[in-house]
């Protein structure tokens, strides 16, 4: 009896000694796994905020972007609208002038038919150039 008795106290010691081993295996285990887990975390935290910093540069980038050719085409649209006041100005002038040719060569007209016929027939030919003169002029106006 007294050996079974003792056995049996020796292998509860070695179970103990055993568990405690365990324990403390298991103990420097979860460190591990810990500090493991902490810098994984540590690590996608970072690459968080990188990427957070790349977005926020890369907006502030498209919004100067934005702004500068919004700038370029306010400047544009003055330079194409004060081109378009000088080809209407010039064709107001044009027409001021035409207007006075016109008025100048119907006096010319009246005057023939007032006097005979046969200057009407010249006339008909300087009213012909006269016309082919404008739409030259014309043509010249727009395409500058």
């Amino acid at each position: 009896w007294y050996n079974l008795w003792e056995y049996g106290h020796l292998n509860r010691e070695e179970s103990d000694k055993m568990k405690a081993v365990i324990k403390a295996k298991k103990g420097e285990a979860r460190r591990v796994v810990e500090k493991n887990i902490r810098s994984a975390i540590c690590g996608a935290m970072s690459t968080a905020f990188h990427d957070w910093m790349n977005t926020v540069e890369e907006k502030r980038q498209v919004v100067a972007l934005q702004k500068q050719a919004e700038e370029k085409m306010k400047m544009h649209a003055e330079k194409k609208k004060g081109q378009s006041v000088g080809i209407v100005d010039r064709m107001c002038a044009q027409k001021t002038r035409d207007l006075l040719e016109e008025m100048w060569l119907i006096w010319i007209l009246v005057k023939a038919m007032c006097s005979g016929e046969n200057e009407l027939f010249g006339l008909r030919a300087e009213m012909q150039a006269f016309k082919a003169k404008k739409k030259e002029q014309a043509h010249h106006v727009l395409n500058s």
